[in-house]
This record gives structure tokens, C-alpha cells and sequence, in this order.
């Protein structure tokens, strides 16, 4: 303030100005999201350094094209998330002040995706107990290295580096018989991974092999609505009766919360799913037991679930017509918040830093469900009815 000519012989002073001199913070790259496909937008990038719940207009270049700008607003610790984007090499993101033609720093970050693959021919092993089945997967990026994963049975899983074809062919070989589940790509620099595959790999002449034990391929839970979804699929059943699913409060005493029949003798992959309704506040522990028809039984391994209590989780306004706000008793457990309309098809997906709140404006009028993901891999559905 006070900016005027003062002339020290005369005394005299000129009229006065005054300015104010702002500045940029210095932004740094946090952690990104790579999309889910090469196809799909539904990535993000996380950006530090910024002064708590402020607008601003951020510019970025993706794959050498024209700039992009977009008007965010950084959360409480400082934080903006650029959301909704797809793979690819993304430049010159910086802050760029429309109203002082002030930039600040740029950072750059490369959208890394991973292909989707699918099943080509598999070879079956000559006889029961070979290791020369051969396992082809496509859709890869030719002559490119990929760690792959997969699980054998019930065991922990393996991972190996191969290269792909010139045509963009993958095979995994030197296997024996048996169910091939988890099958995917597991990218160790990024921590990305792909959509899995499951085979079950038989023997040329399998009438001669003993029969494939009944393989859980996949035993998860999700909280819908307060109540909790078991969901699990098998392969290869033989001689199988039933599956009940049991409860726990402590891990120690438990208690039957449903039975499902057995498909009995099956080569497919079977899917199974029951709803506990009643379940505890707190942990809730479940297993499943498989039992066969001579009365033979096994136990899966425990799958846990922390539930706060029906009530924690909150939408309102329900029906919403503009900024939807979400209540949770405990927000750092939220690692991902997504919004899908009736058809499946997904309106919204948070960034790396989930926010309590979604604009639905643009949506159509309708019934939608989100889904909110945990630290400990738990979910929470709830649906919501979007008005005009």
C-alpha cells in the first residue's frame, strides 16, 4: 500500500497506489489411480500442496493434445483429486490463475492401464499326474513382459514373468491338472491388476484321474445395508451335498446362518450367495461348510467383516436432487466411494481421497446405488433415489 512519489527536497508526495502480490503454492504429485482398463475412464491423479478448501483452475496436457482446464476445490488437508480420466501421458499440470495469468509449477505423471484378457485354447495334460498342461490367455500388448498370477486349488498364489507374442498371446505352461482360479495380470510397479480368469485344466483321458476336490475360487462378503452378503463359487463339484454358512461373533462359537444346496456333480463354475440379516455390531466372522453326500465335511477359511453398527452410514438428502452429503462415523476407513444407475452402468467414481459429498445435477432422475469400499476390503451398498 501506500505506493506514491515522495520527493525528500519539496516534501511533496504523488498520489498513492496499492497492489496486492499473490502467489501459488508449490503442488506435488500424490498417490494415482490407474483406470480399471485401457478402455475406461475411470482414473484419477492426486495433487498436494494446496491451501485448504480453495477453488482452483487447474490445466493439464494429455498425450501431447490441446490444454484442459478445470475448476476443482481442494479439500481440508489441502488436496485436489482430477477425476474421470483415462490412460495416458498427462503434461504440464499445473495451477493456472485465469484472473492473474499466474502458473505454478507443473508436474507430469504417466496413466498406466492394464489390458483386459481372455481364455485362447489350453492344452490338456497327457495323463493325470504330468506337468505339461499349457494355459493360453489374450488380449495382451504384443511382445510385452507381464507378470502374471494365478492359484492353483486352495494353494497361495504364484506369479510369473512372461512375454507376449507378436500377436499379443500369453501361455503359461509346465502345468499339472487341476483348478487354475485368480488367474490375472499383478503389475509389482504400480500394484494394478487385471480381470481374472479361472480354468479348470483336466487330463486328456480324465475318467482315469481321481475327481477335482470341490475348490472355493472365490469366498468374499459385502455389507448391504446393514445386513451381510456371503457370496462364494466353486469348481469341479463331485459328490457334493450341501453348504452351510456359519456365523461368529469371536471366532470361537459358532452358529448356522443358512444352507444352500450342492449342484452335486458340476464342471462348471457354480455361484452361491446368502444373506445374514441379523448380524452383530462389531467383527462378524463366517466360514462355510462343505459337506458331501457321504457325510464327509471340510471347513472353508474365515472371512471377517467389521460392522459399526445399521445405522453409521447415511445419505442425505434421499431423494436428492443436487449435492448429495455422506455421513460415516469413522471417513478414514473409506478408501473408494462409486455410484452405478439401474443399468449397471457406473456414474461416479471417487479419487484417491474419497469426499463426504456427490454433485448428482447432471444425473437422470432415478434409483442408483453406491457402494462404499473399506481399508479391510469390506463394502457398504445403499441405494439412492435421485429427483428433479
Amino acid at each position: 500500500t501506500q505506493i506514491r512519489i515522495n520527493d525528500e527536497e519539496t516534501g511533496q508526495v504523488s498520489n498513492s497506489l496499492s497492489v496486492t502480490l499473490t502467489c501459488l503454492p508449490e503442488i506435488a504429485l500424490g498417490t494415482p489411480v490407474y483406470p480399471a482398463t485401457c478402455s475406461s475412464e475411470d482414473g484419477s491423479i492426486t495433487l498436494t500442496g494446496f491451501e485448504a478448501s480453495t477453488s482452483y483452475r487447474i490445466e493439464y496436457i494429455k498425450d501431447g493434445g490441446s490444454p484442459v482446464f478445470v475448476t476443482v476445490t481442494s479439500d481440508a488437508s489441502g488436496e485436489v483429486v482430477l477425476e474421470d480420466l483415462g490412460a495416458g501421458v498427462y503434461t504440464q499440470i499445473r495451477i493456472n490463475d485465469e484472473e492473474t495469468g499466474q502458473v505454478s509449477n507443473s508436474v507430469s505423471v504417466t496413466m498406466a492401464c492394464l489390458p483386459e484378457i481372455a481364455l485362447g485354447t489350453h492344452t490338456l495334460t497327457s495323463i493325470c499326474t504330468t506337468n505339461d498342461g499349457i494355459i493360453q490367455l489374450t488380449g495382451f500388448e504384443p511382445n510385452t513382459s507381464y507378470r502374471i498370477e494365478y492359484k492353483l486349488g486352495n494353494e497361495l498364489p504364484t506369479f510369473v514373468t512372461v512375454v507376449s507374442s507378436a500377436t499379443g498371446v500369453v501361455e503359461l505352461t509346465d502345468l499339472g491338472r487341476g483348478i487354475y482360479s485368480g488367474i490375472r495380470i499383478n503389475d509389482e510397479l504400480t500394484g494394478s491388476t487385471s480381470n481374472a480368469l479361472t480354468v479348470v485344466l483336466r487330463a486328456e483321458d480324465d475318467s482315469e484321474c481321481a475327481a477335482l476336490p470341490v475348490t472355493l475360487v472365490n469366498f468374499r462378503l459385502a455389507n448391504e445395508e446393514g445386513n451381510v452378503q456371503l457370496y462364494w463359487e466353486t469348481t469341479a463339484e463331485s459328490n457334493s451335498d450341501y453348504f452351510e454358512a456359519q456365523h461368529s461373533a469371536d471366532g470361537k462359537v459358532w452358529q448356522e446362518v443358512g444352507s444352500l444346496r450342492a449342484r452335486g456333480e458340476s464342471k462348471l463354475l457354480e455361484r452361491y450367495t446368502i444373506v445374514h440379516a441379523s448380524p452383530v455390531p462389531g467383527v462378524n466372522y463366517y466360514r462355510l461348510k462343505m459337506v458331501d453326500k457321504d457325510g464327509t465335511f471340510e471347513y472353508s477359511a474365515i472371512r471377517s467383516l467389521a460392522l459399526s453398527g445399521k445405522r453409521t452410514l447415511v445419505f442425505s438428502p434421499n431423494p436428492v436432487a443436487g449435492l448429495l452429503r455422506i455421513q460415516l462415523d469413522d471417513w478414514t476407513s473409506v478408501t473408494g466411494v462409486t455410484m452405478w444407475d439401474a443399468t449397471g452402468k457406473q456414474v461416479y467414481r471417487s479419487g484417491a481421497v474419497p469426499v463426504r459429498t456427490i454433485d448428482t445435477q447432471a444425473f437422470a432422475p432415478g434409483i442408483y446405488v453406491i457402494r462404499i469400499t473399506h481399508k479391510d476390503g469390506s463394502t457398504n451398498s445403499h441405494r439412492v433415489v435421485v429427483a428433479k
